[in-house]
């Protein structure tokens, strides 16, 4: 369950759980300037394993060196997609949840109403 969990997280929810570490620490994301790299690296590794990641600086520099780079159009036009699919299938998800709770209301009405014809009896 936990690899199929794993596999189902996003760039973008690893993005936002980043900003969520790394408001933990004492540095601050407004003026990363001001403190050297390692020093902030080390921070990001020290939250994560705090957290029970397993991070090492290798992949804090992954990480950097992925986001550094200007998207093409064509990738930027790609996440769009993708984003789009990921709110449609929520939103479908989140539909068929709804039709399923009116579905079990109106199976129990029925049986309440056949209740109560029996009880009747």
């Amino acid at each position: 369950m936990t690899e199929d969990a794993w596999e189902g997280v996003t760039k973008r929810t690893l993005t936002s759980a980043w900003k969520k570490l790394w408001s933990l620490s004492n540095v601050t994301l407004r003026s990363p300037r001001h403190y050297p790299v390692e020093l902030m690296v080390n921070a990001i590794v020290s939250l994560a394993k705090i957290r029970g990641l397993e991070v090492d600086s290798i992949h804090i520099d992954q990480l950097v060196e992925e986001h550094s780079q200007q998207l093409t159009t064509e990738e930027v036009m790609e996440l769009h997609r993708v984003l789009q699919q990921e709110v449609m299938e929520e939103s479908l998800s989140e539909e068929e949840e709804v039709t399923a709770e009116q579905k079990s209301s109106s199976t129990m009405r029925e049986m309440l109403k056949a209740w109560r014809t029996v009880a009747s009896s």
